[in-house]
């Protein structure tokens, strides 16, 4: 399997992965413990390519994990904006209740405003996509140099280990 397949099915795999993992209400919990799902991810989009391959370099761990990455922050941004569609009323309505009784310096124009774009999906999606599009890169990148600094001691297949022989 050529390089370019390789960086785009593992960091696909694994970044549809840990979107799902991060968007998913109850799990997405465990991700406060230093970003665990975009750690572990990173590791595994580097183990996916190694496997592949038998062999991965550092340069090729940062490009599994920036386009890891990428693919993560945009399924995650996909996933959020249809969550946030089928709950937003709900949202927007507490919002607004506490919008009114804490902030009597707020403009209602400035209320209705929040509002409004707090009500489209759309608009919610790209703001979680311009967000997570800088630090997902990055924390995921992080895992999968984590997953070339382990998988780097594996012998590729066929490989036999250097033996020093003593006299």
């Amino acid at each position: 399997m050529s390089n370019t397949k390789n960086y785009i099915l593992s960091s696909l795999l694994a970044g549809t992965v840990i979107a799902l993992l991060s968007a998913i209400p109850y799990l997405s919990s465990l991700n406060v413990c230093c970003c665990l799902w975009h750690i572990v991810g990173g590791f595994w989009a580097a183990y996916l390519f190694w496997w592949s391959s038998k062999k991965i370099s550092l340069g090729q761990s940062i490009g599994i994990g920036v386009f890891t990455g990428i693919w993560t922050s945009f399924i995650y941004s996909i996933l959020v904006a249809i969550l946030w569609g089928t709950m937003s009323e709900q949202f927007v309505v507490q919002m607004n209740n506490i919008l009114q009784s804490s902030s009597s310096e707020m403009p209602p124009e400035m209320i209705d405003l929040i509002t409004e774009l707090s009500s489209s999906p759309l608009i919610m999606f790209l703001i979680v996509f311009a967000v997570t599009l800088i630090i997902f890169p990055i924390v995921i990148t992080i895992g999968s140099i984590f997953g070339h600094l382990i998988l780097k001691k594996k012998n590729s297949v066929g490989e036999t280990p250097a033996v020093s022989k003593e006299i």
